[in-house]
Protein backbone atom coordinates (compact mmCIF):
# COMPACT_ATOMS: atom_id res chain seq x y z
CA UNK A 1 0.00 0.00 0.00
CA UNK A 2 0.89 3.30 -0.73
CA UNK A 3 2.64 5.47 1.65
CA UNK A 4 1.71 2.92 4.14
CA UNK A 5 4.95 2.01 6.85
CA UNK A 6 3.05 -0.25 9.28
CA UNK A 7 0.23 -2.11 10.72
CA UNK A 8 -1.55 -2.33 13.72
CA UNK A 9 -2.44 -5.44 15.30
CA UNK A 10 -4.76 -5.64 18.27
CA UNK A 11 -5.72 -9.02 19.49
CA UNK A 12 -7.32 -9.51 23.23
CA UNK A 13 -4.49 -10.30 25.70
CA UNK A 14 -4.64 -8.78 28.71
CA UNK A 15 -1.84 -7.14 28.20
CA UNK A 16 -2.98 -4.41 26.62
CA UNK A 17 -5.78 -2.79 29.41
CA UNK A 18 -2.97 -0.28 30.93
CA UNK A 19 -2.42 1.01 27.51
CA UNK A 20 -6.02 0.99 26.16
CA UNK A 21 -7.03 4.64 25.88
CA UNK A 22 -3.74 5.73 24.46
CA UNK A 23 -3.60 2.72 21.97
CA UNK A 24 -7.21 3.74 20.89
CA UNK A 25 -6.34 7.12 20.28
CA UNK A 26 -2.55 5.71 18.20
CA UNK A 27 -5.04 3.31 15.86
CA UNK A 28 -6.93 6.23 14.38
CA UNK A 29 -4.27 7.32 12.12
CA UNK A 30 -2.76 4.31 11.33
CA UNK A 31 -3.47 0.89 8.88
CA UNK A 32 -5.44 -1.23 11.85
CA UNK A 33 -6.90 -4.23 11.58
CA UNK A 34 -8.87 -5.78 14.58
CA UNK A 35 -9.57 -9.24 15.97
CA UNK A 36 -13.23 -10.61 17.06
CA UNK A 37 -14.47 -8.42 19.69
CA UNK A 38 -11.88 -5.43 19.36
CA UNK A 39 -13.84 -3.72 16.57
CA UNK A 40 -15.67 -2.49 19.69
CA UNK A 41 -12.76 -0.96 21.29
CA UNK A 42 -10.16 0.44 18.87
CA UNK A 43 -11.01 2.83 15.66
CA UNK A 44 -9.70 0.14 13.12
CA UNK A 45 -9.40 0.14 9.08
CA UNK A 46 -11.04 -3.39 9.06
CA UNK A 47 -11.75 -6.57 11.65
CA UNK A 48 -11.16 -10.25 11.39
CA UNK A 49 -12.94 -12.76 12.47
CA UNK A 50 -12.40 -16.71 12.10
CA UNK A 51 -14.95 -18.71 14.32
CA UNK A 52 -18.86 -18.27 12.65
CA UNK A 53 -19.97 -18.43 16.28
CA UNK A 54 -18.76 -14.80 16.91
CA UNK A 55 -20.88 -13.84 13.75
CA UNK A 56 -24.33 -16.18 14.47
CA UNK A 57 -27.10 -13.86 15.68
CA UNK A 58 -28.99 -17.24 16.11
CA UNK A 59 -25.39 -18.33 18.52
CA UNK A 60 -26.32 -14.90 20.45
CA UNK A 61 -30.22 -15.66 20.98
CA UNK A 62 -29.50 -19.50 21.94
CA UNK A 63 -26.91 -19.04 24.56
CA UNK A 64 -27.01 -15.30 25.77
CA UNK A 65 -24.53 -15.89 28.46
CA UNK A 66 -21.72 -17.41 25.64
CA UNK A 67 -22.37 -15.83 22.38
CA UNK A 68 -23.20 -11.61 22.81
CA UNK A 69 -25.69 -10.28 20.40
CA UNK A 70 -23.06 -8.11 18.44
CA UNK A 71 -25.09 -8.71 15.04
CA UNK A 72 -26.42 -5.19 14.85
CA UNK A 73 -22.91 -3.15 15.81
CA UNK A 74 -21.55 -5.85 13.26
CA UNK A 75 -23.97 -4.26 10.41
CA UNK A 76 -22.24 -0.74 10.80
CA UNK A 77 -19.10 -1.86 10.37
CA UNK A 78 -16.95 -0.53 7.23
CA UNK A 79 -14.97 -3.78 6.43
CA UNK A 80 -14.86 -7.44 8.24
CA UNK A 81 -12.88 -9.95 6.75
CA UNK A 82 -13.32 -13.67 7.68
CA UNK A 83 -11.65 -17.41 6.88
CA UNK A 84 -14.26 -19.48 7.40
CA UNK A 85 -16.02 -22.11 5.08
CA UNK A 86 -17.43 -19.79 2.83
CA UNK A 87 -21.21 -21.37 3.26
CA UNK A 88 -21.06 -21.44 6.96
CA UNK A 89 -22.53 -17.75 7.32
CA UNK A 90 -25.19 -18.31 4.64
CA UNK A 91 -28.03 -16.00 4.79
CA UNK A 92 -26.22 -14.27 7.81
CA UNK A 93 -23.61 -12.56 5.76
CA UNK A 94 -23.72 -9.11 5.52
CA UNK A 95 -22.90 -7.10 2.53
CA UNK A 96 -20.23 -5.34 4.40
CA UNK A 97 -18.36 -9.25 4.98
CA UNK A 98 -16.17 -10.79 2.41
CA UNK A 99 -14.70 -14.64 2.12
CA UNK A 100 -11.43 -15.61 1.72
CA UNK A 101 -9.63 -18.85 1.19
CA UNK A 102 -8.17 -20.47 4.52
CA UNK A 103 -5.86 -22.96 4.63
CA UNK A 104 -3.40 -24.77 7.49
CA UNK A 105 0.26 -24.54 6.07
CA UNK A 106 2.03 -21.14 5.65
CA UNK A 107 2.29 -19.75 2.19
CA UNK A 108 2.99 -16.37 0.67
CA UNK A 109 0.28 -16.90 -2.28
CA UNK A 110 -2.43 -17.05 -0.15
CA UNK A 111 -5.17 -16.07 -2.70
CA UNK A 112 -4.51 -19.52 -4.18
CA UNK A 113 -3.33 -21.29 -1.10
CA UNK A 114 -4.98 -20.06 1.19
CA UNK A 115 -4.43 -17.68 4.26
CA UNK A 116 -2.47 -19.09 7.15
CA UNK A 117 -3.82 -19.87 9.64
CA UNK A 118 -7.46 -21.72 9.74
CA UNK A 119 -7.88 -22.03 13.16
CA UNK A 120 -6.40 -19.47 15.31
CA UNK A 121 -7.19 -15.91 14.29
CA UNK A 122 -4.73 -13.92 15.48
CA UNK A 123 -2.69 -15.43 13.01
CA UNK A 124 -4.63 -15.18 9.72
CA UNK A 125 -4.70 -11.30 10.48
CA UNK A 126 -1.25 -11.42 10.83
CA UNK A 127 -0.96 -13.53 7.20
CA UNK A 128 -3.44 -10.80 6.01
CA UNK A 129 -1.33 -7.75 6.83
CA UNK A 130 1.99 -9.30 5.35
CA UNK A 131 -0.13 -10.16 2.41
CA UNK A 132 -1.79 -6.64 2.12
CA UNK A 133 1.49 -4.62 2.84
CA UNK A 134 3.54 -6.66 -0.29
CA UNK A 135 5.79 -7.93 2.42
CA UNK A 136 7.25 -4.97 3.09
CA UNK A 137 7.55 -2.91 6.47
CA UNK A 138 6.77 -3.25 9.94
CA UNK A 139 3.77 -5.19 11.93
CA UNK A 140 2.77 -4.23 15.62
CA UNK A 141 1.28 -7.29 17.09
CA UNK A 142 -0.75 -5.98 20.37
CA UNK A 143 -2.74 -8.39 23.31
CA UNK A 144 -0.47 -11.32 21.50
CA UNK A 145 -0.01 -12.99 24.80
CA UNK A 146 -0.92 -16.58 24.61
CA UNK A 147 -2.06 -16.53 27.92
CA UNK A 148 -1.78 -19.80 30.36
CA UNK A 149 -2.75 -20.68 34.06
CA UNK A 150 -2.59 -22.55 36.76
CA UNK A 151 -4.35 -25.86 36.80
CA UNK A 152 -7.86 -24.96 38.62
CA UNK A 153 -7.02 -21.26 38.40
CA UNK A 154 -8.93 -18.79 36.86
CA UNK A 155 -7.17 -16.10 35.01
CA UNK A 156 -8.70 -12.88 33.27
CA UNK A 157 -6.45 -13.29 29.65
CA UNK A 158 -8.69 -10.08 27.95
CA UNK A 159 -7.96 -6.66 28.21
CA UNK A 160 -11.83 -6.35 29.01
CA UNK A 161 -13.62 -6.79 31.89
CA UNK A 162 -15.97 -9.69 32.32
CA UNK A 163 -18.58 -6.99 33.22
CA UNK A 164 -18.05 -4.96 29.48
CA UNK A 165 -17.68 -8.38 27.88
CA UNK A 166 -18.70 -11.47 28.30
CA UNK A 167 -18.31 -14.59 25.80
CA UNK A 168 -17.71 -18.67 25.42
CA UNK A 169 -13.63 -17.89 25.68
CA UNK A 170 -13.51 -15.91 28.42
CA UNK A 171 -10.91 -17.50 31.09
CA UNK A 172 -10.34 -20.20 28.06
CA UNK A 173 -6.68 -21.47 28.24
CA UNK A 174 -6.49 -25.13 27.06
CA UNK A 175 -5.77 -24.25 23.82
CA UNK A 176 -2.82 -22.36 24.82
CA UNK A 177 -1.54 -24.93 27.13
CA UNK A 178 -1.14 -27.54 24.71
CA UNK A 179 -0.09 -25.32 22.31
CA UNK A 180 3.57 -24.21 21.22
CA UNK A 181 3.10 -21.13 19.55
CA UNK A 182 6.54 -20.77 18.19
CA UNK A 183 5.36 -23.97 16.48
CA UNK A 184 2.65 -21.55 14.34
CA UNK A 185 4.41 -17.97 14.85
CA UNK A 186 7.83 -19.77 14.05
CA UNK A 187 6.81 -19.23 10.36
CA UNK A 188 6.61 -15.96 9.72
CA UNK A 189 10.39 -15.09 8.50
CA UNK A 190 9.87 -12.77 5.40
CA UNK A 191 12.82 -10.61 4.91
CA UNK A 192 11.60 -7.21 4.16
CA UNK A 193 8.61 -7.62 7.51
CA UNK A 194 9.41 -6.76 10.87
CA UNK A 195 7.14 -8.09 12.96
CA UNK A 196 7.49 -6.83 16.74
CA UNK A 197 5.73 -8.20 19.67
CA UNK A 198 4.39 -5.61 21.35
CA UNK A 199 4.07 -7.41 24.89
CA UNK A 200 6.62 -8.44 27.25
CA UNK A 201 4.70 -10.71 29.03
CA UNK A 202 4.08 -12.90 25.45
CA UNK A 203 4.42 -16.24 25.57
CA UNK A 204 5.21 -15.97 21.84
CA UNK A 205 8.75 -15.75 21.65
CA UNK A 206 9.29 -15.98 17.64
CA UNK A 207 9.41 -12.17 17.59
CA UNK A 208 11.41 -9.58 19.37
CA UNK A 209 8.98 -7.83 22.52
CA UNK A 210 9.10 -4.77 22.90
CA UNK A 211 6.92 -1.79 25.29
CA UNK A 212 3.96 -0.36 24.52
CA UNK A 213 6.11 3.23 25.12
CA UNK A 214 8.66 1.57 22.56
CA UNK A 215 6.11 0.87 20.21
CA UNK A 216 4.53 4.74 20.23
CA UNK A 217 7.86 5.51 19.83
CA UNK A 218 8.47 4.26 16.93
CA UNK A 219 5.35 4.73 15.57
CA UNK A 220 5.53 7.38 12.52
CA UNK A 221 2.68 9.66 12.28
CA UNK A 222 0.27 8.56 8.87
CA UNK A 223 -2.11 11.12 7.12
CA UNK A 224 -4.27 8.29 5.74
CA UNK A 225 -8.18 7.39 4.22
CA UNK A 226 -9.15 4.78 5.76
CA UNK A 227 -11.79 4.42 3.09
CA UNK A 228 -8.83 4.48 0.55
CA UNK A 229 -7.51 1.58 2.37
CA UNK A 230 -10.57 -0.22 2.38
CA UNK A 231 -10.78 0.15 -1.24
CA UNK A 232 -7.57 -1.06 -1.88
CA UNK A 233 -7.72 -4.14 0.07
CA UNK A 234 -10.79 -5.31 -1.40
CA UNK A 235 -9.01 -4.72 -5.12
CA UNK A 236 -5.95 -6.69 -3.72
CA UNK A 237 -8.42 -9.45 -2.47
CA UNK A 238 -10.14 -9.37 -5.74
CA UNK A 239 -13.68 -8.23 -4.43
CA UNK A 240 -14.79 -6.21 -6.94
Amino acid sequence: MENIRHCIIIGGGKSIEPYRKELAEKTKDQFTIVINYGFLHFPHTCMCFGDTDFYFPSKAKQNPGKYPDIYEKLKNESLIIYNNEKNKLKDYQLPNTIYVKSGCGYNTNPLKMGFYHHVITGIFALSLAQFLMDYNGIIFLCGFDWSRNKPNEQTEIHYYSDQELYHKGKHKTDYYHNNNPDNFFGHFKEPNIKIYNVSEISSINSFEKISYNQMFNLLIPQEIDQNKIRKYIKEKLCIK
